[in-house]
């Protein structure tokens, strides 16, 4: 969607498309932080040429313009980032075919899931193997459900059964669910992970699905042009 700038907007680009062109670079890009709360930061240091790395200094005219079209036109900015989502708007002028362009790079949480079983005979404590003969009899299954993010983690301290009542389990379990958790290294860090011990008490079996979270980029056309 094609847009008019003023004679002076015009003249603003004009200048920076020489500008960019004496720094050696024929586009530059400038991102636009937007967080999760919809915070937009307008830290203008640099912006970053068509060459390997190129990083070109930005300078108080053009920034204020690109802010008053971004602000004139936020609604439109946005539309790909949800409340949940993080990544940039990117302001992007170019000298071959000078037009002021921009897209949005989302980044998207998702989640990738794994499956482990364990039977009876993987468990290598005789405390554990003791305590789920005694849930044999009284339960059908339970579920022990875990999380992590931030460089911190935790196991439920509840095992819930299958008619929705709570007890605590041993120690030793805890330990043994800790050590399984291993074999997803960091999922208490960063963007972290969850999932949940399933044990089914008739089948003596316990499952062991895990998700582990991560950031997925996804780049949006954000449908505003402006020539100059």
């Amino acid at each position: 969607m094609k847009h008019t700038l003023s004679d002076k907007e015009k003249r603003i680009l004009e200048v920076f498309s020489m500008y960019l062109q004496s720094n050696g670079s024929k586009v530059g890009k400038l991102r636009i932080e937007v967080q999760t709360d919809g915070d937009v930061y307008f830290d203008y240091l640099f912006w970053d040429g068509d060459g390997t790395r190129m990083r070109i200094d930005s300078y108080d005219t053009i920034d204020d313009l690109i802010q008053k079209i971004f602000d004139e036109h936020k609604d439109t900015m946005l539309d790909n980032f949800s409340s949940e989502d993080r990544g940039s708007v990117v302001a992007i002028v170019n000298s071959n075919t000078k037009t002021l362009t921009f897209k949005a790079d989302v980044y998207v949480m998702d989640v990738s899931y794994s499956r482990t079983e364990y039977t009876f005979d993987d468990i290598d404590n005789e405390n554990i193997k003791e305590w789920f003969s005694e849930m044999e009899g009284a339960y059908t299954s339970g579920n022990i459900h875990y999380e992590g993010s931030g460089d911190s983690g935790f196991i439920e301290e509840d095992i819930v059964f299958s008619d929705n009542t709570r007890s605590d389990y041993p120690n030793q379990l805890e330990n043994w669910m800790y050590r399984e958790l291993t074999q997803y290294g960091g999922w208490e860090n960063n963007d972290g992970g969850q999932g949940d011990f399933h044990f089914n008490f008739d089948k003596k079996t316990i499952i062991l699905t895990h998700g582990e979270n991560y950031e997925n980029e996804e780049t949006y056309e954000i449908p505003l042009s402006f020539e100059f």
